[in-house]
């Protein structure tokens, strides 16, 4: 149900900024979903606090009124630009005829491909943390900081993929956030090196994020893009659900645990999936540097 009511809300909000903005819509989309990793670093902290003080039970209870107050006043703001049937509302569930742009099914196997390693770090650095002996401070805080961190990168790359183009920033920071594990967590044996593969890969993943959608107003129109932008994030059910257990498995294959397994699952299927938004742009632009 949780799930279910999140997709409801989240969406929306990513879908809105892209119709009532062209020139900085990297920037209003990058604003808009870098709430979700101020609440990653806030919500968690509160949450933990409120469990040892006053049980589990009072404390969903307090997320619940928190997340309550904060979306009723957003639901006063989030609008659509001009009628609903205008941005593709009242079609199927699937939308079939999407895939008949070549660029909505490049940038559709981008996503379906990254998700599959996108979380892992987020999920398996805290045990990588604990397995390298390091105080087990560093690992319950690191998923938080990795949030603030993705929170910043995602206003901050939103606006490089207004200068630079979007569709050139995206393949870069999702290159980049694949080279990360190939290159830095693979080598992690120290603290040091662990936040240094935190910190950048924090900031290339929240570009990552924020760009994905910014890119669709010019794959498919406004006309088009509330399909899209449903179509597009149903490639996350995948990725999400079996990317992670997958490398948690690959870890698991050597005695003791080996994590550079899960780097290479991470960083290879990040890589592979980036090529596809690569495509999409040489597509888009040809082989000389513009801002696409």
């Amino acid at each position: 149900m949780f799930g279910l009511g999140a997709s409801f809300v989240s969406l929306p909000c990513i879908g809105a900024p892209q119709q009532w903005f062209s020139e900085r819509r990297g920037l209003a989309i990058g604003l808009a979903m870098s709430g979700s990793g101020i609440g990653g670093l806030v919500v968690a902290n509160i949450t933990m606090a409120a469990i040892k003080s006053i049980g589990y039970r009072w404390a969903l209870r307090i997320d619940g009124i928190i997340v309550f107050v904060l979306l009723s006043i957003a639901t006063c703001f989030v609008r659509p630009f001009g009628d609903v049937k205008k941005t593709g509302g009242g079609r199927k569930i699937i939308n079939w005829y999407l895939f008949k742009n070549p660029l909505f099914t490049l940038i559709f196997l981008h996503g379906l491909i990254t998700t599959f390693g996108y979380m892992t770090p987020f999920f398996l650095l805290p045990s990588h943390a604990n397995a390298l002996n390091i105080s087990p401070l560093v690992g319950t805080n690191l998923s938080a900081i990795m949030s603030a961190i993705n929170a910043v990168a995602r206003v901050f790359t939103g606006y490089m993929g207004d200068k630079l183009g979007r569709f050139n920033s995206l393949f870069i920071c999702t290159f980049i956030c694949g080279l990360t594990c190939l290159v830095i967590w693979i080598n992690v044996h120290n603290e040091a090196t662990l936040w240094a593969f935190a910190i950048l890969y924090g900031f290339f993943g929240g570009g990552y994020i924020a760009l994905f959608p910014t890119v669709q107003p010019q794959i498919v129109g406004l006309e088009h893009i509330g399909p899209a932008i449903g179509m597009l994030y149903y490639t996350n059910v995948f990725g999400y659900m079996f990317g992670t257990p997958i490398a948690t498995a690959l870890i698991g294959l050597s005695t003791p645990a080996n994590y550079v397994n899960g780097a290479i699952w991470a960083g290879v299927t990040i890589i592979v999936g980036s090529l596809f938004a690569g495509w999409a742009r040489i597509m888009k632009g040809g082989w000389k540097w513009a801002r696409i």
